[in-house]
């Protein structure tokens, strides 16, 4: 088969002289030294367009679940000042979001001088609105942390039973900032038992590599986590905690971590949260990694920053959220609804969607 080039039309003796004279003498010495140099020999051209046509598309799914926290537990005005601790805040916050794009609210409640609290009055003055505008339309997610007993900590699960359908089980013992925090197997154990009794699905939180080894021995092979796909939600990147401080540095840990928890259980979905100082990086990274991470946990609770290299704070969730989906459209991808976060998320959550 002869040797073709790509270039058709004039030929080069009409329009090369006049760019070559554009060289100094020194500049033609040395494209001359390798004047008669093989240059690319294309085979079969035109190029055959089926390959590329038929290319197959990426198995990632277009719906990505947007949940917000915008106060945790830690998180203080003196770290970010735009931050409220009022129910009313919390709950306008939380509206403000979902209109935006997310379909899944996580709920912690604060005291009026900031400090938590499990009163249930404040839980039910950011809750019932919520579920009375929205209704299935927002999936709820609790948090069973905090309490001195086990019944104090259980108690927001119990009192919103038929209502929040999933929430995070801490499984490490780590250091978060300059405080150690550290959980046991048998409130571990306890917490999910008791929270699959009442149809409600464990997150298992990773904040290290040990978390994911904790929640294969703890509860992945002891049988006492029952539901599949089993739910995670990585959550990394705060000072002390599996912390990065450069974009290679975070992509080799989510990878390292994604993997691990495909190791333990094949059958298992992952969120990742807002941590740190990833920030939007982290969370467009999750947009991008596809199966199986299904959606993100964001919002000021776990990080102050919306971005790793500025120092601009968090200072409105359901802006971020709106920022959030427009990098999600540029990405072919969308928020999912509450009932596609379910579906993603698998048992028990099929019954809050009837």
């Amino acid at each position: 088969m002869a040797e073709k080039g790509l270039m058709v039309g004039r030929p080069s003796s009409e329009w090369l002289p006049p760019i070559l004279d554009k060289l100094t003498a020194e500049e033609r010495k040395v494209l001359d030294k390798w004047k008669g140099i093989k240059e690319m020999i294309i085979y079969g051209f035109p190029f055959d367009p089926e390959p590329i046509v038929k290319e197959p598309r990426w198995k990632v799914d277009e719906p990505f679940a947007i949940k917000v926290a915008p106060i945790g537990a830690y998180m203080m005005k003196s770290m970010n000042p735009n931050l409220e601790y009022s129910p009313e805040w919390i709950r306008d916050q939380m509206m403000g979001s979902l209109d935006a794009g997310a379909c899944a609210i996580h709920v912690h409640v604060r005291n009026l001088d900031g400090s938590p609290t499990l009163d249930p009055a404040y839980y039910h003055k950011v809750i019932d609105p919520i579920k009375a505008k929205y209704g299935k339309n927002v999936l709820v997610d609790g948090c069973p942390e905090g309490g001195t007993t086990f019944e104090e900590s259980m108690a927001p699960l119990i009192e919103f039973k038929g209502i929040a359908e999933t929430a995070p089980i801490t499984l490490a013992a780590i250091f978060w900032s300059n405080t150690a925090m550290c959980v046991t197997r048998d409130a571990v154990q306890s917490h999910v038992d008791f929270m699959q009794s009442i149809n409600q699905k464990p997150e298992l939180v990773v904040h290290d590599c040990g978390s994911i080894d904790q929640a294969r021995d703890w509860l992945i092979d002891s049988g006492v986590y029952k539901y599949r796909p089993v739910l995670w939600r990585i959550c990394v990147g705060e000072p002390h905690l599996t912390t990065f401080h450069n974009p290679v540095a975070m992509l080799e840990v989510y990878n390292y971590l994604i993997r691990r928890i495909q190791d333990v259980e094949p059958n298992s979905v992952v969120e990742v949260s807002q941590c740190g100082r990833g920030a939007l990086w982290q969370l467009t990274l999750a947009a991008l990694y596809g199966p199986p991470v299904i959606g993100v946990r964001m919002g000021a609770e776990d990080s102050m920053w919306m971005y790793p290299h500025k120092d601009d704070l968090v200072a409105d969730n359901p802006a971020l959220v709106k920022q959030f989906v427009t990098i999600l459209k540029a990405l072919g991808r969308r928020p999912a609804t509450a009932s596609e976060f379910r579906k993603a998320i698998g048992e028990p959550l099929e019954i809050y969607d009837k």
